[in-house]
C-alpha cells in the first residue's frame, strides 16, 4: 500500500516515442534532477530495464511491471507502466531502493536502526527505511522531499543538524552523536546518530544509520537509580554494621569493665568485711585480757559498732542477691512517714555535721500522718541516698523533703534528697543505678564503697511499685526523687499540725539552710517570723518584743556571725532581750554548744528537726521522740523450744536469747539427734538449720512431721544463711517459716512468737503470755497520732474502725476462696496497723499470706485466734477512746 501511494506522486507521462512530456517533482528528485531538466528528454537517458537494453520497452500495449536501473549511474527502482489509449504511457516509480545500488538498498531496508538519506545542503529527505518511519510515527509520503527544518524533527531546531553537517564536511563522517528528535505526535526520542558523507551525481548526500536509544537510556537511568539505591543501602548497611560492631565493642568493654568491677567489688568487700571483723576480734581479746569494767564497757561499745558495720555490709550483699534472684519480699505496714524520715535523717546527721554540711528535713502540706509502705525498705533507701549525698558533698547543704505529688485521683508519696555536691556528668546519669557503679571514685580516693547502694535502692523502689530518678549538674549538685504508690490509712492531711500557731517568733543566727527551712515552716503556720542575722545590741533594741526567740546555731562555731565578731554569749543575750521564751537549736552531735547553752539556763534542742517536732517545741508541748519506743520484753515463759544446728555458736546464741525470755531450750547438733529428741518429748516450736551434715533441715522436718501427734502441727521455722530458700521444698517438708542468719535477738524472739500455735487440747498459755508476745496496742504510736492529728481526729478514726470491724471480720471468713479471704485480711491489717493494733495486724498479715492449702482444722483455729485478737483490740481501743473523751471534757 505504501508503494502504491508512493506511485501516485512519483510518476512521469511518456509520449509514444519515449520523450517525457511531464513528470512530478518527486519523480525528478528520484532521478537526481529537476522537472524542467527532465521534461522533454527521452526516458532512456535516465532509465533502462534491468533485464537488458531492449528498446521500446515503454511502447507496450498492456500494463507491465519490473525493475529499472539508472542509466550510467547507481540506483534501482521498481516500476509500473500503464499504457494510455492515444498512445504513450504513465510510468510510476515505486521507491523501494532509492538512490542506492542493490547491495546498499538491501542493507538500507534490513537495518533495524533508523536509516535515512538526505541532501547535505538542504536537508531534503530522499529516502528513509521502515524503522525510521515506525519510530518517528510518519508515513513515507510525509517525509520524502521534505526537509528536517520543515518537519521540526530536531529538538533543538537546526542546532543539532548544523553540528552534524559541520562534522560531515570536516571529517566525512560522524559517530555516536547524541541528540533528541521529535516524532510526528511530539514525543521526544533519544537518538544515537552516525552518518557518512556520500557524493553522487555531483551532489553531496548524508547517509544516516542511527539508533533509537530512548529505552536504553531509560533503562540506563533506572539502572543508575537502582545503583544509587543499592549504594545507599550498602552505605546504610555498612553504617549499621559499623554501629553494631561499635556496640559489640562497647558491650565487650562493658563486660570487661563489669568483670573488673566484680573483681574490684570482691576486693573492696573483702577489705570492708575484714576491717570491722578485725576490730571485733581484737576488742574481744581485749575484753578477755582486761579485768577493768570501765575499759570493758568501751570495748563492748566498739564491738557493737563494728558488728553493726559488718551487718550493714552483709545486708547490702544479701539485698543485692535477693534483688538479682527475684526473691526480695516487701511487707507493707501502716507507717508514720514523717517519723521514719526524721529517724533516718537524724541517724546520719552527725556525719554530715562533721563535714560542715547543713542537713535539713522538710514536709509538704499534704503529707499524710501514716501510709502503707515497707518501713524497713524505705528507711534503707533513705540511708543510701542521704549517705551518698554526704559522701559526694564537700560543702553546702543536704535537704530531705517528704511530700505527696500528683493529683488527688492517684497521689504518690515523694521523698526527695537534694544536695550541693560534686554533681554527675550527663554521660554517667544512665549508669548511675548500675551495680558496682562508683561514679567519681577514680578521681576521689576518699570515696569508698562497693557501688551497690544506688542499685539496691532502685531495686527496692521497683519492688515497692515505685521509681527513683535523678537530676544533676556538675559542680552544682544532684536531686534524687523516690516516688512510691500512696496508700493512706486515712485522708491526706492538709498540714502536719492541725492547730494553727499565733504570735511572733524571732529567728536569730547566721543565714543557713536550716534557718531558712524553719522560717518557711513558721510562715506556713501563720506565725510572724522576724529574722536577725546579727547579735548587735542596736539592732536588737530596735526590734519589738517577741513571743519566743529561737537561736539557730551554725554547724561550725566560726560561722556564728557574718563579721566573725559575735560569740555565743552575744546571741544568748540578744535572744533574752527579745523574749522570755528562748530556745537554742544546735547541730546534732555538738556537745560544746549544748553545754554552754545549758550553763546559761537555756533549753537546747538538736536539729535537724521535723516540722511537727519544731512546732510542738514552740507550743510548749513535749516534742515527739523520733527514736523508736523501747521494745517491751516479750515473755516466752513455759514455751519449749527445740533448736537443731551444727554450729555451736548458733546454738548458744539461740539458747541465750530464748532462755532470757523464759523459754525452755533444748539444742541438738544434727538432724538425727533432733529426731531422736522429738521421739522422746514434745515441744511448742522447732528451729531447724537447713544445712546440717547428716540430714538437711528439709529431711529432718519431714521425719518429725511423720511422728504424728504433737509433731504433726508444731510450728517449724527454718534458720539458714541462705537468702532464698526453696519455698516449694519448705512447704512440701511442712516448714512454716524462715529466719535468715545473721539475726538479732529481737528478730528471733519475734519470729518464735509469731509462729506459736496451740492445737485444740494442748495447754493454752495464759492471756498475759500471749499479750506480751505481741502487744495489743502500740501506745507510743497512737500517742504520736494524737499529737499530729489531734484527739478528735483519732477518736473519729477509732469509732470508724470499731463500727466496721464486724463487717471486715465477716468478709474474711465468708470469702469464696483463699484469695478473697486474703484480700479481706490484708484490708483489715492495714486498718489495724493505722491505729497501732500490732497483735491484730500481725494475725491479719499472716492470714493474707495464706495460699489456700491450710487444712480445715487450721482454719477453724485461725478463726478463733483472730476473734480473740479482735476482742482484745476492741477493748484496748475503747479504753483509749474513753481517755480521749475524758481529756476533752476536762479541757471544756
Amino acid at each position: 500500500m505504501a508503494d502504491e501511494a508512493e506511485s501516485m506522486t512519483t510518476f512521469a507521462v511518456l509520449r509514444p516515442d519515449g520523450l517525457i512530456s511531464y513528470c512530478s517533482a518527486p519523480f525528478a528528485h528520484l532521478l537526481g534532477s529537476e522537472e524542467r531538466v527532465v521534461v522533454g528528454t527521452p526516458i532512456g537517458a535516465w532509465l533502462r530495464p534491468v533485464e537488458g537494453a531492449a528498446s521500446g520497452w515503454f511502447a507496450v500495449v498492456r500494463q507491465s511491471e519490473g525493475h529499472l536501473l539508472r542509466t550510467g549511474g547507481v540506483g534501482q527502482f521498481r516500476y509500473r507502466l500503464d499504457p494510455m489509449a492515444g498512445g504513450g504511457a504513465v510510468l510510476h516509480l515505486m521507491h523501494g531502493t532509492g538512490n542506492l545500488d542493490p547491495i546498499y538498498a538491501r542493507a538500507f531496508q534490513l537495518n533495524p536502526g533508523l536509516s535515512a538519506l538526505s541532501v547535505l545542503d538542504t536537508g531534503e529527505h530522499l529516502d528513509v527505511n521502515d524503522a525510521w518511519l515506525r519510530n518517528m510515527e510518519y508515513r513515507r509520503e510525509e517525509v520524502i522531499g521534505r526537509t528536517a527544518s520543515e518537519m521540526q524533527v530536531w529538538e533543538q531546531g537546526d542546532t543539532s543538524r548544523t553540528e552534524i553537517v559541520r562534522r560531515l564536511r570536516e571529517d566525512g563522517k560522524i559517530e555516536n552523536f547524541q541528540a533528541r528528535m521529535r516524532t510526528r505526535t511530539g514525543k521526544l526520542r533519544d537518538i544515537l546518530v552516525s552518518a557518512e558523507l556520500v557524493e553522487h551525481a555531483g551532489r553531496k548526500l548524508a547517509f544516516f544509520a542511527s539508533h533509537d536509544i530512548t529505552e536504553v537510556k531509560k533503562a540506563q537511568e533506572e539502572l543508575e537509580a537502582l545503583n544509587r539505591q543499592l549504594e545507599q543501602r550498602i552505605a546504610e548497611r555498612t553504617a549499621e554494621i559499623v554501629r553494631k560492631n561499635r556496640e559489640l565493642a562497647e558491650a565487650a568493654e562493658r563486660a570487661q569493665a563489669a568483670n573488673e568491677a566484680k573483681s574490684q567489688f570482691l576486693s573492696v568487700m573483702s577489705h570492708e568485711i575484714r576491717t570491722p571483723l578485725n576490730a571485733l576480734l581484737n576488742m574481744a581479746e581485749l575484753l578477755i585480757e582486761d579485768g577493768n569494767p570501765a575499759p570493758a564497757a568501751a570495748h563492748l561499745s566498739g564491738i557493737a559498732s563494728s558488728a553493726r558495720a559488718l551487718a550493714a555490709i552483709v545486708d547490702d550483699v544479701l539485698d543485692f542477691s535477693r534483688i538479682e534472684s527475684g526473691h526480695l519480699e516487701i511487707y507493707p505496714a501502716a507507717t508514720d512517714i514523717g517519723r521514719l524520715c526524721e529517724e533516718a535523717v537524724r541517724g546520719v546527721a552527725p556525719l554530715a555535721h562533721r563535714k560542715g554540711l547543713d542537713i535539713v528535713l522538710t514536709f509538704g502540706q499534704r503529707l499524710p500522718a501514716t501510709a502503707m509502705v515497707d518501713p524497713l525498705r524505705l528507711r534503707q533507701i533513705l540511708f543510701n541516698l542521704v549517705g551518698n549525698a554526704i559522701k559526694y558533698t564537700r560543702k553546702g547543704w543536704i535537704e530531705v523533703r517528704a511530700d505527696v505529688t500528683g493529683e488527688t485521683a492517684e497521689p504518690q508519696l515523694l521523698v526527695e534528697v537534694t544536695d550541693t555536691g560534686i554533681g554527675i556528668r550527663p554521660n554517667d546519669l544512665e549508669r548511675i543505678f548500675e551495680r558496682f557503679s562508683r561514679i567519681g571514685a577514680d578521681a576521689n580516693h576518699e570515696i569508698h564503697g562497693a557501688g551497690l547502694g544506688l542499685n539496691i535502692s532502685a531495686g527496692l523502689a521497683r519492688a515497692m511499685g515505685g521509681t527513683i530518678r535523678v537530676e544533676s549538674e556538675v559542680d552544682r549538685g544532684s536531686a534524687f526523687r523516690v516516688t512510691l504508690p500512696l496508700v493512706t490509712c486515712g485522708e491526706l492531711a492538709e498540714d502536719p499540725l492541725r492547730q494553727p500557731l499565733q504570735g511572733r517568733v524571732a529567728l536569730l543566727g547566721p543565714a543557713t539552710r536550716t534557718r531558712a527551712a524553719f522560717e518557711a515552716i513558721l510562715k506556713r503556720q501563720g506565725v510572724g517570723a522576724c529574722v536577725l542575722d546579727t547579735a548587735e545590741p542596736e539592732l536588737v533594741a530596735s526590734s519589738s518584743e517577741m513571743d519566743a526567740a529561737l537561736i539557730i546555731l551554725p554547724i561550725a562555731s566560726e560561722g556564728l556571725d557574718a563579721n566573725g565578731t559575735a560569740s555565743l554569749s552575744d546571741w544568748f543575750a540578744a535572744a533574752k532581750a527579745l523574749s522570755d521564751r528562748v530556745l537554742v537549736l544546735a547541730p546534732l552531735g555538738n556537745a560544746s554548744y549544748r553545754t554552754l547553752a545549758e550553763k546559761s539556763g537555756l533549753r537546747v534542742e538538736a536539729y535537724p528537726l521535723a516540722p511537727p517536732r519544731l512546732l510542738a517545741v514552740l507550743q510548749g508541748r513535749a516534742a515527739p521522740d523520733p527514736r523508736p519506743a523501747p521494745e517491751k520484753e516479750l515473755s516466752l515463759a513455759g514455751i519449749r523450744v527445740l533448736v537443731a544446728d551444727d554450729g555451736e555458736e548458733n546454738r548458744l546464741v539461740a539458747q541465750w536469747v530464748l532462755s532470757a525470755s523464759g523459754a525452755q531450750v533444748i539444742t541438738m547438733e544434727s538432724g538425727r539427734s533432733a529426731i531422736d529428741c522429738a521421739m522422746r518429748q514434745s515441744f511448742d516450736i522447732l528451729l531447724l538449720d537447713l544445712r546440717m551434715p547428716d540430714l538437711s533441715g528439709y529431711e529432718t522436718a519431714v521425719r518429725i512431721r511423720a511422728l504424728g501427734g504433737w509433731a504433726a502441727d508444731v510450728p517449724i521455722v527454718a534458720v539458714s544463711a541462705n537468702i532464698a530458700p526453696d519455698k516449694a521444698q519448705m512447704q512440701a517438708a511442712g516448714i512454716d517459716g524462715f529466719l535468715a542468719k545473721p539475726f538479732t535477738p529481737t528478730a528471733l524472739r519475734a519470729k518464735v512468737q509469731g509462729h506459736l500455735r496451740h492445737s485444740a487440747g494442748d495447754t493454752e498459755p495464759d492471756d498475759s503470755i500471749r499479750t506480751d508476745a505481741t502487744p495489743v496496742l502500740d501506745e507510743s504510736f497512737l500517742a504520736a497520732q494524737v499529737t499530729y492529728a489531734g484527739p478528735d481526729a483519732v477518736g473519729k478514726a477509732i469509732a470508724g474502725f470499731l463500727g466496721n470491724l464486724d463487717g471486715r471480720l465477716s468478709r474474711i471468713w465468708s470469702g469464696a476462696d483463699a484469695r478473697e479471704r486474703a484480700d479481706a485480711a490484708h484490708t483489715l491489717a492495714g486498718a489495724a496497723g493505722a491505729l497501732g493494733l500490732l497483735d491484730l495486724a500481725t494475725h491479719c498479715r499472716r492470714l493474707a499470706s495464706d495460699r489456700g492449702d491450710s487444712p480445715t482444722a487450721s482454719l477453724r483455729q485461725d478463726r478463733d485466734i483472730l476473734a480473740s485478737s479482735a476482742g482484745r483490740a476492741v477493748a484496748a481501743l475503747r479504753e483509749v477512746r474513753d481517755k480521749l473523751a475524758a481529756g476533752s471534757s476536762r479541757q471544756d
